[in-house]
């Protein structure tokens, strides 16, 4: 299984990097970012003793990672925090965080790499979001006795740790300190194939959306834009989720605006959407103090960050990805109250099961199931009872940054 597991590490590295030669540019961005990552690393953490290393796959665990990150930076202001991405989705938009002392791509997982990046940073101990484990990288943290630890972790029997042929994938969860989990269920889990140190924290996610939700955020634009009419905000939206929404929106629904945020802001996937559209649009990059948006129907937001603040101005959220990628955050529009509305494929997200058994959270399959829902929830009373409903529920779920750090045993 080993053998396997680092031909799929060389067999990826070898696709990114042919891609990347023929242009494509997430390929180009995840081959770049690594290079000379010793030296530059070097160069960086001269001087500095010691580090607390969050590893992060891609933007959603950075955003689940924050309420950690503040609460560490509360207990030591001059703690060096260190923050690595997998993805280029992640380290392209945090790239420059300030909150942070250092933003990084996670080198290949290899066993020198493993040494010799925690030789370089010297981390005093190390937590990995949610999920995206690598063998060196654990093991060597094991070898070396640093204490590490996974957060918001969630864990289904279809995983590959819990196949009879999974015993050596089995390993990499051994190496953890504590596994942080979120629900019951995972800690049953881990404990069927004998991993005892877990405990059960919540999600760190509900922390992050609750913060945001309170931190009231104000875009001017979006009021003038509203008016008086009822605005659906369709956030991380794939190609497959606007076939079910653009031939509603262009049924011209009374008193209905629209907010498209596509997961994507390629320029080919924004003169798709545009395409489709028959209703008036614009983009938010166009948007003008001369603008007359209360003659403009739809909204496409062409950047990435904003989204999270546009859910309060909202009556009805859809959040995309569950047609196929794999649903998005729900956590966000519904910390604001609002009714969220997905596709079919929900099953592996809990918090989606959760929502829906409390009739905040709504599955539909196809733009008539879309459009008899809205027409359910146009109620005012209905609206607000739900409103009422979901924020109650976020309230409900929050802490789990906290127990995480008196779970901790420090040092001092």
């Amino acid at each position: 299984m080993r053998i396997l597991y680092h031909l799929g590490i060389l067999s990826y590295t070898f696709i990114l990097n042919t891609l990347a030669l023929f242009g494509h540019r997430k390929a180009k961005l995840w081959i770049d970012g690594r290079k000379d990552w010793r030296s530059k690393l070097q160069e960086k953490f001269k001087g500095v003793s010691s580090c607390i290393w969050i590893h992060c796959a891609s933007l959603g665990e950075y955003e689940l990672s924050v309420p950690l990150i503040n609460e560490l930076k509360k207990r030591n202001p001059s703690q060096h925090l260190f923050i690595t991405f997998f993805s280029p989705s992640g380290f392209e938009v945090k790239k420059n965080d300030a909150l942070v002392f250092h933003v990084d791509y996670l080198p290949i997982d290899s066993a020198a790499n493993a040494r010799d990046l925690i030789s370089i940073i010297k981390p005093e101990m190390v937590f990995f979001a949610k999920y995206d484990y690598w063998f060196h990288y654990l093991n060597e943290l094991k070898v070396q006795s640093i204490p590490t630890y996974v957060f918001s972790a969630s864990f289904r029997p279809s995983q590959v740790f819990f196949k009879p042929y999974g015993a050596w994938y089995r390993k990499m969860l051994l190496n953890f300190t504590t596994l942080f989990v979120i629900e019951e269920e995972s800690k049953k889990l881990l404990q069927s194939i004998a991993i005892e140190n877990v405990i059960i924290t919540g999600d760190t996610r509900y922390d992050r959306v609750s913060d945001t939700a309170h931190a009231n955020r104000t875009i001017s634009f979006i009021e003038d834009f509203k008016t008086t009419h009822h605005l659906l905000i369709a956030g991380s939206t794939w190609p497959e989720d606007e076939d079910v929404l653009i031939p509603f929106i262009n049924e011209s629904i009374p008193n209905f605006k629209f907010i498209i945020a596509p997961h994507e802001i390629a320029e080919s996937h924004l003169q798709g959407i545009e395409e489709k559209l028959k209703a008036p649009y614009i983009r938010y990059s166009q948007i003008s103090a001369d603008s007359i948006l209360s003659n403009t129907t739809v909204i496409i937001i062409d950047n990435i960050g904003m989204l999270s603040a546009l859910y309060k101005y909202g009556d009805i959220a859809y959040i995309g990805g569950a047609f196929k990628q794999g649903l998005h955050n729900i956590l966000e529009p519904l910390s604001f109250g609002l009714p969220v509305l997905f596709g079919p494929h929900f099953k592996r997200f809990p918090e989606a099961i959760s929502f829906i058994h409390s009739k905040g959270a709504f599955s539909i399959t196809d733009t008539s199931t879309l459009r008899l829902k809205i027409n359910e929830l146009r109620s005012a009373q209905e609206l607000d009872h739900i409103k009422k409903l979901n924020s109650t529920l976020i309230k409900q779920h929050v802490g789990a940054t906290h127990k995480i750090i008196q779970s901790i045993p420090w040092q001092n």
